[in-house]
């Protein structure tokens, strides 16, 4: 069972879709004009999560970033290419208040 979090934080979500070869680690210029990273929270098969402050709000955000390179469709099913997996994570973050 997974802790609810949402009568301590205020859950947003964003989608920001772009186009990156995946070699670097900073923001699109979109992005970085409005967030600043402040560390790496964590990482996995799909992709990596980064603790961001807003430039203009002043609050901390959660900034995942999906690696679409990963997203084979040949191959070993694995955690970024198997639909079940990717239908899963697409129902949790459904679940965040925004």
């Amino acid at each position: 069972r997974g802790t609810d979090f949402s009568a301590v934080f205020k859950i947003t979500v964003f989608k920001y879709t772009g186009c990156s070869d995946g070699s670097a680690e900073e923001l699109p210029a979109e992005l970085s004009s409005q967030y600043l990273i402040l560390r790496r929270l964590g990482s996995g098969a799909a992709g990596i999560v980064d603790l961001a402050y807003s430039k203009s709000s002043f609050c901390a955000f959660a900034i995942k970033a999906i690696n679409k390179t990963r997203m084979s469709v040949y191959g070993p099913r694995n955690l970024v290419n198997d639909p079940k997996k990717i239908l899963n994570e697409v129902n949790i973050l459904r679940q965040l208040k925004h």
